[in-house]
């Protein structure tokens, strides 16, 4: 198929300055206009322009409203508009398949392609093919053999860092990527430090740490791999106005805002007790029954926005064997707010306990909630365990490591607490730190699984035996009603 001409009016249009366009674009004729319409060259800006070089993996790590999405859709067809690029065959990935068929075909590619070249979407056998006859092959990042028998010459990855079995798909998906002359992918991600992006994008040592670049700034980037980094801001013509005075606004400043709003990759420190690839995600939607559900608090001492938060985690026990945290609702409150917060995720979760240190605010705790509500059925447990916060970390850091807790729900409702997790630095002090939401959830996780000081129980967790020990243990005393279905959680 031949590409489509360009009037002579447009090619001249593409290379004027800027400020000399406007008088031209009025005198187009309809067919001139959607011409144009459909020039990404002449539309995107010049990071978002993808086109093919040297490098096998183009990663462009984007805040949200960037237009990465649009980056992958327009590569995509200007690929299918050079069959060379992928020997006629590409690969289209997405976190879940219904991401791929919504947000990559029908609101990208789907959007962007103009009339005269644009694909079919056969669904049930989930390919696109365009009119000169490049296919692509649809796959999602959460079911790894997806990628297992299909071979293409380019893939595109939408919200790589977001895929629920992100390691493992990408592994398979790498021998899939064996046809045409230079094989290569593109993936369009907000990112986070976790170890899918850090495994693609920099050079590890022996221990799997990403190496410093020279100078201190940064990490060494894999050989092969061009990192094109982007800011909000940097589309914010393109963007609601509302959007800038509300929810960028909130946020500017913050953790968060750094990864969702400048796209950096946010990573911990060497001497932290917790790494950042250990933090595994679930979805709401897809969660055993539970044996126990407690609210956990790590109780601020002082009120105020420069004072510490007050740590308020919701963890779960399922049914099987593994530990969920469901909901961070830590904040700077006041004691009777904390108190309400709690009690409300009491009730919404149909929490077992209420738990807190004993040492550190645990009598508090349950005096703070009894202001609040007359309920007698509303239980607390006061527990002690370290006379550090690393002591106690470190006594339930192997459950993280072995892959046996799951934060549930959208990634960006755990960057406050998974930064506390890989930033805390034991050879400081407490104070200083911002470590509540961590010490929170520290607790909860001790009360479901050991409770008070048992910490036997604890460093024998990494024993098949004991783990099925405790769980007995739990399940006599559960109230034996089902947990499997999962309150809405409130963005």
């Amino acid at each position: 198929m031949k590409r489509l001409k360009l009037s002579p009016r447009v090619e001249r249009l593409l290379s004027m300055e800027p400020s000399e366009r406007r008088r031209v674009i009025k005198q187009l004729t309809r067919i001139e206009r959607s011409q144009l319409y459909y020039h990404w060259d002449f539309w995107g800006r010049p990071e978002q322009v993808w086109r093919p070089g040297p490098w096998t993996f183009d990663v462009f790590l984007a805040g949200r409203g960037w237009g990465k999405t649009r980056v992958g859709a327009e590569a995509a067809r200007y690929v299918a508009e050079n069959p060379d690029l992928c020997g006629g065959q590409m690969g289209i990935a997405g976190r879940t398949a219904n991401d791929v068929n919504l947000t990559m075909i029908r609101e990208g590619i789907m959007r962007y392609s103009p009339p005269w070249f644009r694909p079919r979407h056969w669904k049930n056998d989930r390919l696109l093919e365009w009119p000169n006859g490049v296919t692509a092959r649809l796959m999602s990042g959460d079911v790894p053999d997806s990628f297992r028998g299909p071979n293409f010459g380019w893939l595109w990855c939408e919200e790589y860092a977001h895929w629920k079995r992100a390691v493992e798909s990408w592994e398979t998906a790498q021998f899939a990527l064996r046809h045409g002359d230079h094989p290569r992918a593109l993936f369009t991600t907000t990112p986070i430090g976790n170890k899918a992006i850090v495994d693609l994008c920099f050079e590890l040592d022996e221990a799997g740490a990403p190496i410093p670049a020279p100078g201190g700034l940064g990490y060494k980037v894999r050989k092969g791999v061009r990192i094109i980094r982007g800011s909000t801001y940097d589309n914010a013509a393109n963007l609601a106005a509302d959007f800038f005075t509300t929810i960028v606004a909130k946020h500017e400043g913050t953790r968060l805002a750094a990864q969702e709003l400048e796209g950096a990759i946010l990573l911990g420190i060497p001497a932290a007790i917790y790494r950042m690839e250990w933090m595994l995600r679930a979805d709401e939607d897809d969660l055993p029954e539970f044996v126990k559900v407690v609210v956990a608090i790590d109780p601020a001492v002082s009120e105020g926005d420069e004072s510490s938060e007050t740590g308020i985690v919701v963890v779960a026990l399922g049914e099987d064997d593994r530990i969920y945290l469901l909901r961070d609702l830590s904040g700077h409150y006041s004691a009777t707010a904390w108190a309400k917060v709690a009690l409300g995720a009491w009730k919404k979760y149909d929490a077992d306990l209420i738990v807190g240190e004993i040492n550190q605010g645990g009598n508090l705790i349950e005096q703070n909630i009894r202001l609040v509500t007359s309920n007698r059925r509303v239980k607390f447990e006061s527990l002690n365990a370290g006379k550090t916060w690393h002591e106690r970390w470190s006594l339930v850091s192997g459950l993280w490591e072995q892959g046996k807790v799951s934060h549930v729900g959208p990634a960006r409702h755990w960057v406050p607490l998974e930064h506390q997790f890989t930033h805390g630095d034991p050879t400081k002090p407490k104070k200083g730190q911002m470590l509540d939401r961590g010490d929170a959830a520290t607790w909860g996780a001790i009360a479901l699984l050991g409770g008070r000081s048992d910490r036997r129980k604890l460093r024998a967790l990494g024993k098949a035996d004991a783990w099925a020990k405790i769980r007995k243990e739990l399940e006599k005393r559960s109230r034996g009603k089902s947990r499997h279905e999962f309150p809405n959680a409130e963005d």
